[in-house]
């Protein structure tokens, strides 16, 4: 059955004992994993927060969504990783990605090529294992505190990466895969890099990212997703996902928008983005329509699906998110085995 977890970030203002409090609140709704965003620039520090939210905890998974080696170097993500799995007693799991525009170009960077992205993962695989990052290099180094190789995700959007992620990693964390038809090109692609690589193509887990918003009584989902579409946009349609009558707000909005409000909710390029194409990149209504969007995601056969809890209000919007998810057909069952 499909599993559903939580992604989010810590806010500069949220305390990590909320977070914590949240965690637990996810557990017992039967969530299967959190993922925290790590960007040091806009976020409290991930894998400090997770820390936390694992003493709270005893089934959820954890992990960042995600870590990449442009910020953080492969032995310090090796390190961090394996001290939140003891810290949280073998619940540890390690999202990676090539770097967001958004983060990396602030920093003056670039996201990584995809030939350098390939042996930083396997390195960090080796280095979990307790081995030497690079076996054929008289500079290779070990992570003394390593002694499992926790899961390795990928977060993919395009076809490159999405192989890769099937070709070296454990599950592929796909972005923009919402609707029917790009599903399953985008799964497609992992099978294929897992094929290509002499791997199982079913044992790569697929864990879909979809941004849900319920209807409030003082606001409605669409708005409260304008930001994340946003992200979307900025990061670019590399198999053209988007119909190209929407071509004028995606540069309207990459021309006016303010790296420093990355995620902000009160973005003023979200004036720019209609309904329609926020229900097209992202699940938005009243529970009904959501929960129905949700059933028919449910329906492709993804293994997880990871839903962004925005800021403001996280309490109530955990529980809408629950009844959506528990009221999907056929979700019961998976929504609360994250034992």
């Amino acid at each position: 059955m499909t599993k559903f977890n939580i992604a989010m970030g810590v806010g500069r203002r949220e305390p990590l004992s909320r977070i914590a409090d949240l965690a637990r609140q996810m557990e017992e709704h039967g969530f299967y994993s959190l993922w925290l965003q790590d960007n040091p620039l806009m976020t409290k520090d991930a894998y400090m927060a997770l820390a936390v939210a694992s003493l709270e905890t005893t089934k959820l998974r954890l992990g960042p969504g995600v870590s990449n080696t442009i910020v953080r170097h492969p032995s310090v993500i090796a390190n961090a990783i394996a001290t939140l799995d003891q810290v949280s007693g073998g619940r540890a799991v390690l999202g990676l990605g090539g770097g967001g525009p958004a983060l990396v170009e602030t920093l003056g960077e670039r996201s990584r090529r995809i030939d350098d992205l390939r042996k930083e993962i396997l390195a960090i695989g080796r280095l979990l294992n307790g081995q030497p990052a690079d076996p054929e290099s008289e500079h290779s180094y070990r992570v003394a505190s390593a002694d499992r190789r926790v899961p390795i995700y990928l977060a993919a959007r395009g076809p490159r990466m999405l192989a890769l992620a099937g070709e070296v990693a454990d599950g592929a964390w796909i972005a923009g895969a919402s609707r029917p038809e790009i599903f399953d090109r985008k799964v497609g692609q992992v099978r294929a890099g897992a094929e290509k690589a002499g791997r199982d193509p079913d044992s790569i887990q697929i864990n879909v990212l979809v941004n849900v918003a319920v209807d409030t009584a003082d606001r409605k989902g669409v708005d409260v997703l304008k930001p994340s579409v946003i992200g979307s946009l900025i990061e670019g349609d590399p198999e053209g996902d988007i119909p190209a009558e929407y071509a004028d707000v995606i540069k309207a909005v990459r021309e006016n928008h303010d790296p420093a409000k990355h995620l902000a909710a009160d973005d003023p390029v979200g004036d720019l983005i209609p309904e329609d194409l926020v229900k097209l990149l992202a699940i938005a209504g009243d529970e009904s329509e959501c929960r129905q969007r949700l059933h028919d995601l449910m329906e492709l056969g993804p293994d997880e699906i990871t839903m962004t809890l925005m800021s403001g209000g996280r309490v109530e919007k955990l529980e809408s998110l629950a009844r959506v998810a528990l009221g999907s057909a056929g979700a019961a069952a998976g929504v609360g085995s994250n034992g």
